[in-house]
């Protein structure tokens, strides 16, 4: 059971709504409402009948002229900070052979593991469901399992390239 309280029925009142029977009635009961409302209707219909107002066509100047001081600041301010990182760290070949190796030499032990259980849950399935629907949910779900080992096995290069920048951050902050 939902309860109506007073800012239900003034919100629904300052967006132009009709009232339903139970707002209606929280309003009839409600003194507080009973007072707000006429003056929220009433602010309410007084900016419904404002006309619609449009920036000025130069209003993208006028806030960049505006901010530019301060982007300048902020810009000065971060320029010793990344003074240090301006290097640009490239993805060499060992770096990448060094994730792939663990997961290529996974990659059998996966495919078996997962024939296995498809194996497992159409057995399974086969005792409770008719035939053709136990191979289709097999099959979507072995499709979703080829999926995220594809995507799984794609991010590799991917995010050893994103690790490569922090690949010297232990030599210069800790040491060899």
């Amino acid at each position: 059971m939902s309860t109506v309280d007073c800012p239900d029925v003034l919100t629904a009142l300052a967006r132009g709504l009709e009232l339903d029977a139970a707002l209606e009635r929280h309003r009839a009961s409600c003194a507080d409402c009973a007072m707000h409302s006429v003056g929220i209707g009433a602010v309410a219909r007084a900016i419904a009948a404002l006309p619609a107002v449009s920036p000025p066509p130069d209003i993208d100047e006028r806030v960049l002229r505006a901010a530019a001081s301060l982007l300048a600041d902020n810009a000065r301010a971060a320029a010793p900070l990344l003074a240090g990182h301006a290097r640009v760290a490239t993805l060499d070949g060992r770096s990448l052979v060094r994730a792939l190796v663990p997961a290529v030499l996974l990659f059998p032990l996966l495919v078996v593991a997962d024939v296995w259980l498809l194996r497992m849950l159409h057995q399974t399935l086969a005792a409770i469901l008719p035939g053709a629907l136990t191979t289709w949910l097999v099959l979507s779900y072995a499709a979703l399992l080829a999926a995220l080992g594809c995507f799984v096995f794609g991010a590799i290069p991917l995010l050893v390239e994103r690790q490569a920048p922090l690949l010297g951050w232990k030599e210069e902050h800790v040491g060899p």
